[in-house]
Protein backbone atom coordinates (compact mmCIF):
# COMPACT_ATOMS: atom_id res chain seq x y z
CA UNK A 1 0.00 0.00 0.00
CA UNK A 2 2.71 2.35 0.74
CA UNK A 3 4.32 2.07 -2.17
CA UNK A 4 1.36 2.80 -4.52
CA UNK A 5 0.95 5.67 -2.35
CA UNK A 6 4.35 6.63 -3.20
CA UNK A 7 3.93 6.06 -7.10
CA UNK A 8 0.56 7.61 -7.12
CA UNK A 9 2.78 10.86 -5.54
CA UNK A 10 5.33 10.60 -7.99
CA UNK A 11 3.36 10.32 -11.34
CA UNK A 12 0.92 13.15 -10.15
CA UNK A 13 4.14 15.52 -9.63
CA UNK A 14 5.48 14.47 -12.96
CA UNK A 15 1.93 15.03 -14.67
CA UNK A 16 2.59 18.36 -12.50
CA UNK A 17 5.88 18.73 -14.22
CA UNK A 18 4.73 18.34 -18.04
CA UNK A 19 1.82 20.48 -17.52
CA UNK A 20 4.00 23.29 -16.22
CA UNK A 21 6.27 22.75 -19.08
CA UNK A 22 3.33 22.65 -21.64
CA UNK A 23 1.73 25.81 -20.03
CA UNK A 24 5.64 27.82 -20.37
CA UNK A 25 5.99 26.21 -23.84
CA UNK A 26 2.47 27.74 -24.97
CA UNK A 27 3.56 31.08 -23.53
CA UNK A 28 6.40 31.60 -24.73
CA UNK A 29 4.95 30.41 -28.46
CA UNK A 30 2.69 33.35 -27.96
CA UNK A 31 5.34 35.74 -26.96
CA UNK A 32 7.15 34.43 -30.47
CA UNK A 33 4.14 35.01 -32.36
CA UNK A 34 3.31 38.41 -31.41
CA UNK A 35 6.97 39.07 -31.90
CA UNK A 36 6.65 37.76 -35.58
CA UNK A 37 4.21 39.63 -36.32
CA UNK A 38 5.60 43.05 -34.67
CA UNK A 39 8.76 42.19 -37.63
CA UNK A 40 5.82 41.77 -40.26
CA UNK A 41 4.15 45.00 -39.83
CA UNK A 42 7.57 46.67 -39.58
CA UNK A 43 8.74 44.77 -42.82
CA UNK A 44 4.93 45.54 -44.38
CA UNK A 45 5.88 49.56 -43.20
CA UNK A 46 9.48 49.28 -45.13
CA UNK A 47 8.40 48.17 -48.24
CA UNK A 48 5.62 50.88 -48.21
CA UNK A 49 8.75 53.80 -47.27
CA UNK A 50 10.95 51.67 -49.94
CA UNK A 51 8.21 51.81 -53.10
CA UNK A 52 7.32 54.99 -52.11
CA UNK A 53 10.93 56.27 -52.30
CA UNK A 54 11.00 54.42 -55.86
CA UNK A 55 8.44 56.24 -56.98
CA UNK A 56 9.58 59.48 -55.67
CA UNK A 57 13.17 59.00 -57.32
CA UNK A 58 11.28 58.07 -60.46
CA UNK A 59 9.52 61.15 -60.30
CA UNK A 60 12.62 63.44 -60.27
CA UNK A 61 14.65 61.51 -63.28
CA UNK A 62 11.27 62.33 -65.06
CA UNK A 63 11.64 65.81 -63.91
CA UNK A 64 15.32 66.09 -64.67
CA UNK A 65 14.53 64.47 -68.22
CA UNK A 66 11.96 67.17 -69.01
CA UNK A 67 14.06 70.65 -67.77
CA UNK A 68 17.15 68.81 -69.56
CA UNK A 69 15.03 68.65 -73.07
CA UNK A 70 13.85 72.47 -72.02
CA UNK A 71 17.24 73.47 -71.75
CA UNK A 72 18.07 71.78 -74.98
CA UNK A 73 15.16 73.52 -77.02
CA UNK A 74 16.48 76.78 -75.38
Amino acid sequence: MPVTNALLILFSLVELALLVIVVAFFLRLRRSEALLSKVQAQQESFLNKLRFNAQMEQEMVETFGRRQTELTAL
